[in-house]
């Protein structure tokens, strides 16, 4: 009966820290069904994190049992739907940049179906997804990734009770309003020179009737918006959101 009680605890405690993970992890744009795989996949791979965690898990609750686990679960999925949305919103900044880059070119018109996020984008949005995705796996983003779960169990263990409050969703919303801010600042030099390039091209048709202006500032627009991205490419990296940024919303918004 002893190793039954122990059995049936980690059990429980492995569910407890799927509730946190899980959310998080599936708004990350390579935890996709289309990229991943099925959710065999998905649950390996956040078992073998949550195995990792577990001494930290562990040390919050000494004795669990279904009908008091419930109420723990309830409140690790509102925590793991918060930590996914805000450690996701580089990713949309990147989507966004090349949304806006493609609109502004007139490419939107090619818009495919992204697998990363399961929605319909424009070419550059799905590239720029990508290249941030490649990047943050390059840089070792999911060592940094579990660092910060690590920290959130330690600034929010499984025994606190949750206390959300209006701050909590001002902290949210303006997380949210800066990343979108700096994809706009860093999207801005494109945009002046598709500005530029679509003014020079109404002036020309203007003097020349018979010219395409349309077919013409698509190639010339995409030409120049390519040339300048490479320029200032590695920019773009710019807009990440650090896990003190997380960690301060756990901290100081959620604990009473």
């Amino acid at each position: 009966m002893g190793i039954y009680s122990e059995f049936n605890q980690v059990i429980l405690l492995i569910i407890i820290g799927m509730a946190r993970i899980l959310p998080t992890f599936i708004f990350l744009p390579w935890f996709n069904n289309q990229l991943m795989g099925g959710m065999i996949v998905k649950n390996v791979i956040i078992c073998l994190i949550v195995l990792g965690l577990y001494p930290i898990i562990s040390q919050d609750i000494t004795e669990l049992n279904f009908e008091s686990a419930i109420p723990i679960i309830v409140k690790e999925l509102i925590i793991g739907l918060l930590c996914g949305c805000c450690l996701a919103l580089p990713f949309w900044a990147a989507l966004a940049i090349g949304e806006i880059i493609d609109n502004q070119r007139g490419a939107t018109i090619s818009s495919t179906m992204n697998p990363g996020i399961g929605v319909e984008t424009s070419v550059m949005a799905n590239f720029m997804n990508v290249f941030y995705s490649a990047i943050f796996m390059l840089s070792g983003g999911m060592v940094t990734l579990v660092k910060v779960l690590y920290q959130s169990y330690i600034l929010y263990p499984l025994d606190m009770p949750i206390n959300t409050n209006k701050e909590t969703f001002i902290r949210l919303a303006s997380l949210i309003n800066e990343m979108l801010l700096k994809a706009v600042i860093l999207v801005g030099p494109v945009l002046v020179s598709l500005f530029l390039v679509e003014s020079a091209t109404g002036i020309l048709s203007r003097f020349a009737p018979q010219l395409n202006a349309f077919s013409v500032a698509l190639s010339i627009k995409s030409f120049i918006a390519c040339s300048v991205l490479l320029i200032y490419l590695t920019q773009i990296i710019a807009p990440q959101l650090s896990g003190q940024d997380l960690l301060s919303l756990l901290s100081g918004r959620l604990q009473p």
